[in-house]
């Protein structure tokens, strides 16, 4: 037990991460894990669960955002540090090919920034960047005019260097130095074959990206205001995206990086869509759900990472005809977990589903400990309903409630939420 609490491998700041209460779940969920068959993470998120249980079973995983699923392959599926070795060369040198071409085009603005940045002159800066050519304030103009627009970004994106990320979020998220070393790492890291050591690299980029965002606690909702966070602005502009991503490539290659002999397997898929999975039936003898718990999609957060892994040049949402404050994709995906109307059917939809084939399930759901002072409009579902109906579809005496109080961080405000830890374990 004491090896399952310690094996955690953080990449994000993510909501609801279990992260700190991996000793919580494995000493309830002990008994109700069958030793011969496999250990289902089937909300992975940030895969904090899956990888504590690597050393000792065999793992499938499934996250219906695609940066999730980049992370738990990561995770659950780089048993070789011997690859990087093979492998670092060949990405150096494609790194810098991309950055000296990105150079050419946005030295000026690049050398302008770090100045700007180190005088800390708020004014300027923000001068700066409201004047910087992006593909969403009409300011682009490369190639003799030919590329303009996110269309003719993706149309010629087989002849131009990577240039997603200096053309799109140079002047919000991220500076424009910070932007091409994103852009240069990804084309890096497109340049190689092996797709666990890709997968690796591109959770590292996460991790980086995450450390050096102008956002809020490390989420990607939306860019902060320069004038209300100047303090904040000119710490992560001083940031070098690449320095991040070495500093995490490095601890994917420590001797703490559990590895594994077993065939881990990831899915990207929603959830309605494996239950029709049949090796799963076969394989799984115990599933780990910790569903989405308020109206807050995911997708909203992350949205930036998607980008980095999909690398698709698509365009930005409107809200009310104009760009959104995000700079979201256009069709980022909507969990039907993340909405009240459907989060109680999919829930006893996955009830049935274990039920049905004979797997225990124990599901994490965080509620407020006072629901008279702390409100419940954000969420998704009443904690009572879903022992409810746990209870009808696995019969009262097979299924057990338990609870570890914690703290959450409120993306609101300064104040932590106070909730209970619920851990649902059903048996079959």
């Amino acid at each position: 037990m004491e090896n399952f609490s310690n094996d955690v491998f953080t990449i994000l700041n993510y909501q609801g991460s279990k992260k700190n209460l991996l000793s919580f779940i494995h000493k309830n969920t002990v008994e109700v894990i069958d030793d011969k068959k496999a250990v289902f993470d089937i909300f992975a998120g940030s895969c904090a669960v899956g990888y504590s249980f690597k050393r000792y079973y065999k793992i499938f995983a499934n996250d219906s955002e695609m940066y999730s699923s980049v992370i738990a392959k990561a995770l659950l599926q780089y048993n070789d540090k011997s690859l990087w070795e093979i492998y670092k060369n060949r990405f150096n040198e494609s790194y810098q090919r991309n950055y000296n071409d990105l150079f050419k085009l946005f030295g000026k603005y690049a050398v302008e920034e770090n100045e700007l940045i180190r005088a800390e002159d708020i004014q300027k800066v923000k001068s700066f960047y409201d004047n910087y050519p992006t593909v969403w304030n009409g300011y682009l103009r490369l190639y003799n005019d030919t590329i303009r627009t996110a269309k003719d970004l993706k149309k010629r994106k087989n002849q131009i260097p990577y240039m997603l990320f200096t053309t799109y979020y140079g002047n919000t998220y991220f500076g424009v130095n910070q932007s091409i070393e994103i852009d240069s790492i990804r084309y890096a890291i497109e340049e190689i074959e092996d797709n666990a050591l890709k997968n690796v690299l591109l959770t590292s980029l996460f991790f980086a990206m995450k450390e050096c965002t102008f956002s809020k606690d490390g989420h990607m909702a939306q860019p902060l205001s320069i004038e209300n966070n100047q303090t904040k602005l000119f710490n992560v502009r001083k940031k070098s995206i690449f320095d991040y991503f070495q500093r995490k490539l490095f601890d994917f290659q420590s001797p703490d990086f559990v590895l594994s002999s077993n065939d881990n397997i990831v899915f990207n898929k929603p959830i309605s869509e494996v239950y029709n999975i049949d090796s799963l039936k076969q394989e799984v003898g115990f599933i780990y759900a910790d569903p989405p718990y308020t109206d807050m999609q995911y997708s909203r957060y992350y949205h930036l990472l998607n980008t980095a892994a999909l690398y698709d040049y698509d365009s930005i949402s409107l809200y009310r005809g104009k760009v959104s404050k995000g700079l979201y994709r256009e069709n980022r995906f909507q969990s039907p977990l993340s909405q009240r109307s459907n989060a109680l059917d999919q829930t006893s939809m996955l009830f049935d589903y274990c039920k049905g084939n004979r797997i225990n399930l124990a599901l994490s759901f965080a509620y407020p400990r006072n629901t008279k002072e702390q409100a419940t409009n954000r969420y998704t579902m009443d904690i009572e309903d879903i022992i409810g109906t746990a209870e009808i579809k696995f019969g009262r005496k097979n299924v057990k409630v338990l609870t570890e109080e914690y703290e959450h961080s409120n993306n609101r405000n300064k104040d932590t939420k106070k909730v209970l830890e619920y851990l649902i374990v059903c048996k079959y």
